[in-house]
């Protein structure tokens, strides 16, 4: 299964795993020092970070470590740090998956 490059942000690539009703889970790699913008969480999300270390909304997360958002949270500024990071999110469709 080959990484595809998504149009959320330039530096990410993606490679989607499984998709039923309206939920996905999916690998993402971050080039070092992408920033990803504010967004809107359409569903619950989850997020597990397998190499690494970024910013979710002001909290800096490192490999082995998870992050959850509810439903209708906003998610302001995902960067990650000098050597990129990987990880697996789970989350509800949207217009960025």
């Amino acid at each position: 299964m080959p990484w595809i490059k998504t149009e959320i942000a330039k530096g990410i690539v993606v490679k989607t795993l499984c998709s039923v009703n309206d939920q996905t889970v999916a690998l993402y790699r971050f080039t070092l020092n992408t920033l990803y913008l504010g967004y809107l969480h359409e569903g619950p999300g989850f997020v597990y970070l397998l190499e690494g270390g970024c910013r979710q909304s002001s909290k800096w997360i490192e490999a082995g470590c998870s992050s959850a958002a509810e439903t209708g949270t906003v998610d302001n500024g995902f960067i990650n740090g000098e050597n990129g990071c990987a990880f697996l999110a789970v989350y509800s469709a949207s217009k960025y998956s």
